[in-house]
């Protein structure tokens, strides 16, 4: 069970990670917007990986914590 625990956990904070990375991405995307230099596709493929990072993201940290939970009320 603390197996389980910890992987949850690591799992957990790759989550975390992940939504670090969105916001430094999501930052980048709005500098870049407010500077004016930037190509619609260009943009677009920023919006893209920001919205799969997001995803896998929001996954793992859910994942994770649904398996802390459940180690929890079993032991």
């Amino acid at each position: 069970m603390k197996a389980i625990f910890i992987f949850g956990f690591i799992l957990t904070g790759i989550g975390l990670l992940g939504f670090l990375k969105c916001v430094s991405l999501g930052l980048r995307i709005k500098r870049l917007e407010k500077s004016g230099f930037h190509k619609n596709e260009e943009l677009k493929a920023l919006l893209g990986n920001f919205s799969v990072i997001n995803m896998i993201s929001l996954s793992c940290s859910m994942l994770g914590l649904i398996i802390i939970i459940i180690v929890i009320i079993l032991d």
